[in-house]
């Protein structure tokens, strides 16, 4: 549902595919709604307007919308892989799967429910408890989240390990220190990026 022009590790994916002649085509939210949403990666791209909300509720609806649409983009392609990248297109795999019978593939290298709290962290973990029984196949980035994987869905496919790492080319770079444009640091101050939600269990407090 990201941006793909800043999605070095989707853009790595369809090009390995590509490589061993698989016949791939892109499912991508397009938050511009101008169907330009990513750049040209040499495959069919299909583009679902989108629009980001500051209210989570509808937000949610908004991922309810995208995967419904989706799906029915999915249905009507009837491929023999769905690749779902990220929980949030899960829900679309698990439709369209219902439909066609592919085999579904779930890139699972964040814990997103994890990341959240309240009710959003309880219907996004109930949606992904719902979806991974699903799943004919399960990719894990690294060896420890492979085990708190296998602890939490004992029952499901036996992870894949896959260290999929973006290309030093498929990273944006900025010579822009954009973050002493905005507040006033001076350049002897370092810079701490906290990465994802500051919650106190991602030691913010430390920091």
């Amino acid at each position: 549902m990201a941006d793909i022009r800043i999605d070095g590790r989707v853009k790595k994916e369809i090009r390995t595919l590509v490589t061993a002649g698989h016949d791939v085509e892109l499912v991508v939210a397009d938050l511009t709604k101008s169907g330009s949403g990513g750049e040209d990666l040499g495959i069919k791209i299909h583009y679902i307007p989108q629009t980001l909300w500051s209210q989570p509720a509808m937000n949610f609806i908004e991922h309810l919308i995208f995967n419904r649409k989706a799906a029915s983009i999915v249905e009507a392609i009837r491929p023999t892989y769905i690749h779902c990248h990220d929980l949030t297109t899960l829900l679309a795999g698990v439709w369209a799967q219902e439909r066609i019978g592919a085999t579904l593939v779930f890139d699972a290298h964040e814990l997103m429910p994890e990341n959240m709290e309240g009710i959003r962290e309880k219907v996004w973990g109930h949606i992904e408890k719902y979806c991974i029984q699903a799943c004919d196949h399960v990719i894990i980035p690294e060896t420890n989240r492979i085990a708190y994987f296998k602890k939490k869905y004992p029952h499901t496919p036996e992870p894949v390990l896959l260290q999929n790492f973006p290309r030093q080319g498929d990273i944006p770079t900025a010579n822009d220190d954009i973050f002493r444009k905005i507040y006033p640091i001076s350049a002897d101050k370092k810079i701490i990026l906290h990465i994802g939600p500051i919650r106190s269990v991602r030691y913010v407090d430390e920091l």
